[in-house]
């Protein structure tokens, strides 16, 4: 072996092992983000209990469905509660003449493909299941962004071009960040 291998690898031999060291706590804006994000969750559940008139179960699991989906997507989960809103006042039970279900309203034969993906992430292919169908609604919605390239093009396109659709959810979503702001300003009061 020549002698210009030789020698990095005897001095990577004899080098001291690497230290082993505990891992470090949470970095404490990670925990103060963690903790918000819960004060905003449970707030959130609360108005929608109250607006809604569902269980605290049921809004818990859209809640969370809702930051889940939006993480993945890079979309505001106060916007997909918005649009949860518009299309089924909350009720995951919920549809429409042409076929739409749960509670983004999801249209089952134009997007079966999404639906049998959606099982890997929530473990259940049914459009009435809070998980699944935030799932697939939101990646509707972030494919459309994608293809109209803004946010209002795609919001018409997810309502099938109904009419005053974006305002309607922009009215929504502006509800909700009311609730996220005042959860946040109240944690701080606290702080």
């Amino acid at each position: 072996m020549p002698q210009a291998l030789v020698q990095p690898a005897l001095a990577a031999a004899n080098a001291p092992a690497a230290q082993v060291l505990p891992e470090a706590a949470p970095a404490p804006q990670r925990v103060s983000a963690e903790v918000t994000e819960v004060k905003e969750k449970s707030a959130l559940v609360r108005f929608i209990t109250a607006e809604y008139n569902t269980t605290k179960a049921l809004a818990a699991r859209i809640v969370n469905a809702a930051y889940a989906a939006s993480a993945r997507y890079q979309l505001s989960p106060t916007l997909l509660l918005a649009i949860i809103s518009r299309e089924s006042t909350f009720n995951p039970r919920a549809t429409s003449g042409y076929g739409a279900q749960g509670l983004m309203q999801v249209v089952p034969r134009f997007h079966m493909d999404k639906l049998q993906e959606a099982r890997a992430v929530t473990a259940e292919a049914s459009l009435f299941h809070p998980e699944t169908n935030i799932e697939v609604g939101t990646r509707i919605l972030a494919e459309y962004i994608d293809t109209e390239s803004n946010l209002p093009r795609a919001l018409q396109k997810y309502s099938g071009r109904a009419g005053r659709y974006m305002e309607k959810v922009m009215r929504e979503q502006d509800a909700f960040e009311r609730v996220r702001q005042k959860a946040d300003e109240e944690r701080g009061a606290n702080a």
